[in-house]
Formats: structure tokens, C-alpha cells, sequence
């Protein structure tokens, strides 16, 4: 199953769907810990929901196992072959979004992000890492 068609497409996903000026020089998991915050104003929630968290969960279910929560996706994500990048994540994140708990539009750029991370580690260093300290921006 391969999940990443072009690094350079996630990166534009990524970009646009933050809004990320030339000078922003984020991590993967500083972006991701937005989540809560873009789904749901501060002041509903004392604690706000892990919805970064889970994603990450959810997302390792689908890359790092054989789980059959996602046997249809993977599926699904085999016949995607020359589909752009837009497509791939817009698959996985309509499929996440019951699973999180928010909208399959709100996952977009989270979704990127987590393929992003997958491309940028590799999958045996995605599978293990708990948190996602990958600079957005290539390395130079």
C-alpha cells in the first residue's frame, strides 16, 4: 500500500490547509496539536478533546498494522494507483473523521501531515515514535 505519491504535494496540502507564511518553521507535532483548537473554540472545554492523539492512533492502526478496523481502506487506498495526493488524503480522511470525532474537511491538512511525517521518517520510525518532531519544511 503506498500511501505517498509526492512529498512536494503533501507539503502544499500542508501549507495551504495552515496557512504557513515562508517564515513558519513548525514541527509536524506542533501543527498536529492545532487540532483541538481548530475544531472546537477554547472555552467549550476545559481539557480539550486528544483529537490530535487519536488521529495519530487511528492513522498507525491503518500503516502499522493489519487491524481490521481498516481492512477497506487499505483496500481502497491499493486501487488508488495515479491518484493524486488530494485524493489519498481525502480517502483516509473521511474514513478517520467517525473515528475522531470531527468533520472529514478538518482532517485534510492533519491527514497530510501524518503522510508527511510517514514519508519524512520512514514507516518503521513512524510505528515507533509517540510524538511527531519532524520539521514541515525539507531540511536544507
Amino acid at each position: 500500500m503506498n500511501l505517498i505519491v509526492s512529498e512536494g504535494d503533501l507539503c502544499d496540502l500542508v501549507f495551504n490547509g495552515f496557512e504557513l507564511s515562508a517564515n513558519d518553521a513548525p514541527t509536524i507535532e506542533d501543527l498536529g496539536c492545532t487540532l483541538s483548537l481548530r475544531t472546537y473554540p477554547v472555552s467549550l472545554h476545559a481539557n480539550p478533546p486528544q483529537f490530535w492523539k487519536n488521529l495519530k492512533e487511528e492513522f498507525r492502526l491503518l500503516v502499522c498494522t493489519n487491524d481490521k478496523k481498516y481492512k477497506s481502506l487499505r483496500k481502497q487506498l491499493g486501487s488508488n494507483a495515479g491518484r493524486s495526493q488530494t485524493v489519498i488524503v481525502s480517502t483516509i480522511s473521511a474514513a478517520m473523521a467517525h473515528s475522531i470525532g470531527v468533520t472529514a474537511g478538518v482532517l485534510v491538512p492533519f491527514c497530510a501531515l501524518c503522510l508527511l511525517a510517514l514519508a519524512r521518517l520512514g514507516k518503521e520510525a513512524f510505528c515507533d515514535c509517540a510524538d511527531l518532531k519532524v520539521p514541515v519544511r525539507p531540511q536544507t
